[in-house]
């Protein structure tokens, strides 16, 4: 697998302003924004999941001793399956791009992994996380609730070959709303898709 000399090798992003100040359209961040999606798999299992930015706050993430100090949008996840447990986590918004950071133990004051780098400019980067390439495969015009959509479809790559049987995903974004699909595959087989039902993203 061949990746261009465009590849980015990122640690978190820390804006030098209040991030509400930054306006970004691959995944709007505002505070009230919500979406909701309704995930399938191929054993007629369904659940309906909504992720709402509930506030922006100071959050501080480690590495390698060092404490940084940095504004989150926290994200609440709820599930029509109550006995879920699920973890809330956050969004980094900076100029180029954004990025989800979490902690195990769900403290903002503990912030020790990040993911799901998505840059603002998707067809000018390959980006290299610590445990994955995600890369621009092109666009694609998909059919939603909302209409015919044209979306930046974002592939995920584990870097070990291993882990590809089980974790590779596309993504397909439309810029002004977020996440729109997911595919996850086993094989290159689709085996369970998430797909957005309803969602509110400020102007």
């Amino acid at each position: 697998m061949m990746y261009s000399c465009n590849n980015m090798n990122v640690s978190v992003c820390i804006p030098n302003i209040n991030p509400d100040s930054i306006r970004t359209q691959m995944l709007p961040l505002s505070v009230g924004n919500y979406w909701v999606y309704e995930d399938s798999n191929i054993s007629g299992g369904k659940d309906t999941v909504k992720f709402e930015i509930t506030g922006l706050q100071n959050i501080y993430y480690y590495k390698l001793g060092n404490k940084r100090k940095m504004m989150g949008y926290r994200i609440k996840q709820s599930s029509s399956k109550p006995n879920l447990s699920r973890i809330d986590f956050y969004y980094v918004k900076c100029e180029s791009q954004t990025q989800l950071v979490y902690s195990e133990e769900d403290d903002p004051n503990n912030i020790t992994g990040f993911s799901d780098v998505l840059s603002e400019n998707p067809e000018t980067a390959q980006i290299d996380t610590s445990n994955q390439y995600i890369r621009f495969e092109g666009t694609e015009n998909i059919d939603t609730r909302f209409g015919n959509l044209q979306c930046y479809v974002m592939e995920k790559i584990p870097h070990s070959k291993k882990e590809l049987i089980t974790s590779h995903n596309r993504s397909y974004y439309h810029k002004g709303i977020g996440l729109v699909k997911v595919h996850f595959l086993s094989q290159d087989k689709i085996f369970s898709e998430r797909n957005l039902i309803k969602y509110v993203v400020k102007k």
